[in-house]
C-alpha cells in the first residue's frame, strides 16, 4: 500500500518520482491516471487505498508516507504520515 516518490528510474519500486508540486492534484485521478504519473510501485489495482514512501533515497530513518482513498476508482482523499525506523528495523 506504501509508495516512494523521489525516484529516477521507472521500474525501481523503492522510490517514484513526483512530477506534481501540490498533493490537491491527485484529487479526483482515477487508477489508471494516477498509474500514469507516479507508477503502481506495490499498491494492488483492486485495493482502496494506496500508499507510497516520499522519501530521498539517502534518508533511511524516516519515512513520509502518501496514503490515497478512493470512491468509486477515483481518489477522495490523501493523507501525510511520518514514520521513524527504530535500529531493529533497519538490521531486518
Amino acid at each position: 500500500m506504501f509508495f516512494n516518490l523521489f525516484h529516477s528510474k521507472k521500474n525501481d519500486f523503492n522510490s517514484i518520482n513526483l512530477p506534481i508540486s501540490n498533493f490537491n492534484e491527485l484529487i479526483g485521478l482515477t487508477k489508471n491516471e494516477l498509474t500514469q504519473k507516479l507508477g503502481i510501485s506495490y499498491n494492488d489495482i483492486h485495493c482502496n487505498v494506496w500508499m507510497y514512501y516520499l522519501y530521498p533515497k539517502r534518508i533511511l530513518t524516516k519515512k513520509n508516507c502518501l496514503y490515497l482513498l478512493f470512491k468509486k476508482g477515483k481518489v477522495e482523499k490523501y493523507y501525510l504520515t511520518r514514520f521513524k525506523t527504530t535500529k531493529f528495523q533497519k538490521h531486518m
